[in-house]
Formats: C-alpha cells, sequence, structure tokens
C-alpha cells in the first residue's frame, strides 16, 4: 500500500478512504490550504507521499452556480495547484472527477466519450480533468457516490439515471485504484439505475420525484461503461 496524502479529507468519500487505510494522511483545510501552492508543498515536505488523491472540492450544481468564483479558484485552480505540485515531485496523482462531464443524452458513457458538461460544477470538473491530463503520472476517476446511512434530499428522481452507488461500495474501489498502475481516465461504478431505485435502497420511504419537478440543468442518464475497471479488477 501506497503512502498516500488526502485533499478533501472531510467529505464524504474522504472518510470513507480513511476507514481503509491507515497509510493516509488527511491534512485539515488549515493544514493543507489546496488553493494556497506553498502550502501544499508544505504537507508534502511533512508528509512525503507517494500518491496524492485529490478530491477536495466545491461540490453540488447550487453551490457552484451561486459562487462562480469560488467555484473556478476551488475546483480548477485548486487542482492546478496539486498537480503542479505533484508533477515537481514526481508523485502520482487521483483526481476525482464526476459523471456529470457529461450531459446524459444517451447514458453509458466510456472513458473516451466526449464531454458536454451542462452545470458550473461539471464545467469546472472537465476544466480541471484537462489540467490533470496533462500530467502522465495521473489517473482520474470519474464516479459518483451517496451516504449509505440516510437520503439527503427530499426525494429522488425516477428519469434520471447513473452508475452511482453508496460510498461504501465506492471507496474501496477508488482505493484499490489508487493503488494500481492505471493511468489516464477511469470509469468506477455499478449497475445503471435511477436516482430513485439507489435511493430506496436506503429510505424506502422516499418519495418520487421526475427531472421536471426542478428548474437546474440536470442531466437524464450518466450512466458509465466501466468494463476498463472491471476488466482490470477481475481475478
Amino acid at each position: 500500500m501506497a503512502r498516500i496524502l488526502l485533499s478533501g479529507g472531510t467529505g464524504l468519500l474522504g472518510r470513507n478512504l480513511l476507514k481503509h487505510s491507515s497509510d493516509i494522511a488527511a491534512p485539515s483545510h488549515r493544514e493543507m490550504d489546496i488553493t494556497v501552492p506553498d502550502s501544499i508543498e508544505s504537507a508534502v515536505v511533512e508528509f512525503k507521499p507517494e500518491v496524492f488523491i485529490h478530491s477536495a472540492a466545491l461540490v453540488g450544481t447550487l453551490a457552484c452556480a451561486e459562487d462562480l468564483q469560488r467555484c473556478q479558484r476551488v475546483n480548477v485552480e485548486g487542482t492546478q495547484n496539486v498537480m503542479e505540485v505533484c508533477r515537481a515531485q514526481n508523485i502520482r496523482m487521483v483526481f476525482i472527477s464526476t459523471n456529470y462531464v457529461f450531459d446524459g443524452e444517451r447514458g453509458n458513457y466510456k472513458e473516451d466519450d466526449p464531454v458536454n458538461p451542462l452545470s458550473e460544477y461539471a464545467k469546472s470538473k472537465v476544466a480541471a480533468e484537462s489540467l490533470v491530463g496533462s500530467y502522465p503520472n495521473s489517473l482520474v476517476i470519474r464516479t459518483t457516490f451517496c451516504s449509505g446511512d440516510v437520503w439527503k434530499f427530499d426525494g429522488a428522481f425516477t428519469d434520471q439515471y447513473s452508475s452511482s452507488d453508496t460510498v461504501e461500495v465506492i471507496a474501496p474501489e477508488v482505493l484499490q485504484a489508487t493503488n494500481s498502475e492505471l493511468t489516464g481516465i477511469l470509469h468506477i461504478g455499478t449497475e445503471r439505475k435511477s436516482q430513485f431505485e439507489l435511493a430506496r435502497r436506503i429510505d424506502p420511504s422516499v418519495r418520487p420525484k421526475i427531472l421536471k419537478e426542478v428548474d437546474l440543468p440536470l442531466a437524464r442518464d450518466t450512466s458509465l461503461d466501466c468494463s476498463r475497471w472491471n476488466a482490470y479488477k477481475a481475478p
């Protein structure tokens, strides 16, 4: 298991990654601010990682739309800062991206399919992916997940599809991919399902909704073709 430095350790994915490995250092925002290159460099000097998992981000369609400047600073400039420090130190970088880089018009997207982000959040992730892709010693993981303990929304869409699963399922696979030799872009997820189907596993009383009920740029089907990952991890 490689020594790992993790940004976003207080997030849903970060907290679950920490449960699976004692080889992960996750400094607080005060200890490592990704918008300040010197802060990242200091953390690298202190923890001497072999791999940097960059999962810190401003997430959510509304949050990013309401503060575009912060979205750019954290999601794009912060990622560039991390990438440049990793490049300078020859540290493997694993960047956590999203299925929402796709517009959801057809689903079952492969890693090399053209991206077409709809929201400001997704656009920031596409820009960040492009930066990370310029560094050969990197892996971009597109995935999506939710808490397995509670469904935090007031309903779930019956007509929105993805390969999302609970973070308890996704986190170990992210860690396995991190410790692999894979580079480039990788899709990690499970079977195609509606948001409502996933939500019902967590909360059987969740209310069904349809996309027309909300006035947000939400993609209809961002399910992922995960055959590259499934072939790699197959025994």
